[in-house]
């Protein structure tokens, strides 16, 4: 183990030295997050922290179930899927419904839970557009990843611009690769406990379905106008130019 650290460690230096030899010859930077310009120590860039598409304009909803969390994505202990199944655990309500839908190392655990708890529906790896209808339907959506460990800073969950653009309300931390303009739009869980992320949960479940559908309208409207394809492109030309 001693030997194969120590052969990853070097082919890291060896890397690290590479790139930044290779950064001398470039001009502009197209960043996915602020904090990355500094790490690298450039000035001429752009962040652009992905690039939305209205993949559910032919989606149709599954049937609205009324306070149904779901979570689409990896399932990752780093990612805070515990977190989620144990915030889960502390809502009490039995009308309250979690969906699941990916893969990963928390799947036994899951199916384990779902024996204990019916009210987890663990649906695995599905089409994409079971995936999309199921976004569209849910009562609210939930990335549970935490803000620690230094990767945070240069990370911007690609699940969020899809989230975004379901049209229905999110439950997330803010994390310091997200731009703050994102809080308009998302509801940040205040605090790192599990009856921090179960309150913050409740808190849009229990809203009427009338302000939910604000909600999420408005969050759809600002990925699609803002963060569309033409939108930010053109800040790369702008750059360029």
């Amino acid at each position: 183990r001693n030997s194969q650290f120590f052969v990853r460690r070097l082919f890291k230096k060896i890397d690290w030295r590479l790139i930044k030899q290779k950064m001398k010859q470039v001009d502009t930077f197209v960043l996915l997050t602020e904090q990355m310009a500094k790490f690298l120590d450039v000035e001429n860039y752009v962040v652009m922290e992905g690039i939305a598409s209205d993949a559910f304009i032919n989606i149709v909803e599954t049937d609205k179930l009324e306070k149904t969390i779901l979570y689409a994505g990896s399932l990752s202990y780093r990612y805070g899927i515990s977190k989620l199944l144990k915030a889960f655990e502390l809502i009490k309500d039995k009308d309250y419904r979690l969906i699941i839908c990916g893969a990963g190392e928390a799947e036994i655990e899951i199916k384990q839970l779902q024996k204990k708890d019916p009210r987890i529906d663990f649906r695995g790896l599905l089409p994409r557009e079971k995936v999309l209808a199921l976004q569209k339907g849910a009562t609210v959506l939930v990335n549970p990843r935490q803000n620690k460990g230094e990767y945070t800073k240069y990370s911007f969950p690609s699940k969020i611009m899809e989230y975004l653009a379901s049209g229905t309300p999110i439950v997330a931390y803010k994390l310091d690769g997200m731009n703050d303009e994102y809080g308009k739009y998302i509801h940040y869980v205040l605090g790192d406990s599990n009856e921090d992320l179960a309150t913050a949960l409740i808190e849009i479940c229990e809203l009427s379905a009338e302000e939910r559908k604000s909600i999420g309208e408005k969050a759809r409207r600002f990925v699609l106008n803002a963060k569309n394809a033409i939108q930010q492109t053109k800040k790369i030309v702008d750059l360029i130019k």
